[in-house]
């Protein structure tokens, strides 16, 4: 019998012990060897650039739509004017993994996709004429955004992870008939400071400010062989509130 009881004692002990050890081997947000998978608001690479690229607002996956016209250029003789429609789709995950307790390096990468029309406008003496050609060469847009970061325990339950670095988004797109190209270069540096909130088991929320930092950037046309640049200035753009989702194993 008491040998009963203690296979009884020692079953009942493994059975306790069992959630605990799997609670442990789950992880914590931070440990060595976690993988975050991140999705955040108020991305840089999805920021208004230089006209008429524009991405849309939601992370890691959207589409937008932009319809952009340039000023009417007249002289004595003619006056024209731009129309440029734009479908855009992309996809920008953000991935981090912690190489020991806390320090994470990662960062985030940007795929778009353009389709779209061109239409120009001319009036002389009177009489308009409209060219439409389609945005037919292609266009593409690539970022990357490398990040380094580190977890600040608050609590058991809060954290504060600091991460961001120093990246470049760069787009271009042509138009066959009239001969157009156009292209976007912007190198800037990003730091976000997010709260955490450790909500459940491999999942965080998260809240707070960020900055971004322009460092150049440059939008150049091309019509017939002919260029046109014009270079950006360095700005700041402070963001109160980004929202932030977190899975990671």
């Amino acid at each position: 019998m008491k040998r009963i009881a203690s296979v009884a004692v020692a079953i009942a002990l493994c059975t306790l012990a069992v959630p605990a050890l799997a609670q442990d081997m789950a992880g914590k947000f931070g440990e060595k060897g976690t993988l975050a998978i991140h999705a955040a608001t108020g991305s840089p690479m999805l920021e208004s650039a230089l006209a008429p690229i524009h991405l849309g607002a939601t992370p890691t996956l959207g589409f937008s739509t932009t319809r952009f016209s340039t000023p009417e250029d007249c002289n004595p003789t003619r006056c024209r004017e731009e129309t440029t429609s734009l479908t855009t789709f992309y996809v920008n995950p953000r991935i981090h993994y912690f190489v020991i307790d806390n320090l994470s390096i990662g960062g985030e990468l940007l795929f778009a996709t353009f389709s779209g029309e061109l239409e120009e406008k001319e009036t002389r003496a009177g009489r308009t004429t409209t060219t439409k050609s389609d945005l037919d060469g292609a266009p593409t847009g690539f970022g990357l955004l490398p990040m380094i970061g580190y977890n600040i325990a608050l609590g058991s339950k809060v954290s504060l992870w600091p991460h961001g670095g120093i990246g470049f988004r760069t787009f271009d797109f042509d138009s066959a008939n009239p001969d157009i190209e156009r292209d976007e270069t912007w190198w800037f540096a990003n730091l976000d400071l997010p709260f955490l909130l450790h909500i459940a088991d491999h999942f965080e929320l998260g809240a707070g400010p960020g900055v971004t930092l322009t460092l150049s950037q440059k939008y150049s046309t091309r019509v017939g062989g002919i260029e046109t640049t014009q270079s950006g200035y360095s700005t700041t753009a402070f963001r109160w509130f980004n929202a932030h989702l977190i899975g990671y194993f």
